[in-house]
């Protein structure tokens, strides 16, 4: 029946998916192919960490100025709360399907 179905009907079906069966979408989501970065990127000239990844927008370049040995992506709730691949991913659906 799915493979029957045409963009639209899926883009209706997939929120109320996500509603009844949250943890679907993180299959999903470890299914899909991921791209394969650079071994070593170089440290953005606006760091101050030592930490920080290039943003894509200007906005997105800050740095927490905490130094090597105190930066902030270094913390536990960062890990727990931001970095944390459920939580990126759930973060995605959401804007995706406008969970």
């Amino acid at each position: 029946m799915v493979e029957n179905m045409d963009g639209q009907a899926m883009r209706r079906l997939l929120p109320r998916l996500a509603d009844r069966q949250p943890g679907l979408f993180l299959d999903i989501w470890e299914l899909q192919p991921r791209a394969e970065g650079p071994a070593h990127q170089a440290q953005p000239h606006w760091c101050l960490c030592g930490k920080c990844l290039d943003m894509p927008i200007a906005e997105e370049e800050l740095c927490c100025a905490g130094g090597q040995d105190n930066c902030l992506s270094d913390e536990p709730e960062m890990n727990a709360l931001v970095l944390d691949l459920g939580v990126l991913a759930l973060r995605t659906m959401h804007e995706i399907f406008g969970m």
